[in-house]
């Protein structure tokens, strides 16, 4: 039998920790279901070629639509991932596919020349 979470309910009785796993478990899951590629998805959130994501541009996608969770609980999970603090935050591809596409992160992937790359584009 499993055991309950002691910790305090966030949401969707929920602890912080346990929300955020499920949260992010559920963006996951859409985004692997409608896109095939980090590149195919990240591209379609960011119809601009900004090079970077708003919350806005997730919370009004489809991505938000049909992963079944309220904007409120999309917004409260970026928080917690310390992702968008305030208006002017962005979320860039190498983080957007470290959070929704790890397996298609190489692991000898040197993150320090990828950041490199992120910064001078």
């Amino acid at each position: 039998m499993k055991m309950a979470c002691s910790k305090n309910i966030f949401m969707k009785q929920l602890c912080r920790e346990h929300f955020a796993s499920f949260a992010r478990l559920k963006l996951r899951q859409t985004l692997a279901i409608m896109y095939k590629t980090s590149d195919i998805a990240f591209g379609s959130l960011d119809p601009e070629g900004h090079g970077y994501i708003s919350l806005d541009s997730i919370l009004t996608s489809y991505v938000s639509n049909r992963c079944g969770l309220a904007p409120e609980e999309i917004s409260a999970f970026f928080e917690m991932q310390n992702i968008f603090k305030n208006k002017e935050s962005q979320l860039t591809y190498i983080k957007f596919r470290e959070l929704f596409f790890p397996h298609m992160t190489l692991a000898g992937e040197d993150v320090l020349e990828l950041n490199k790359k992120d910064r001078a584009s």
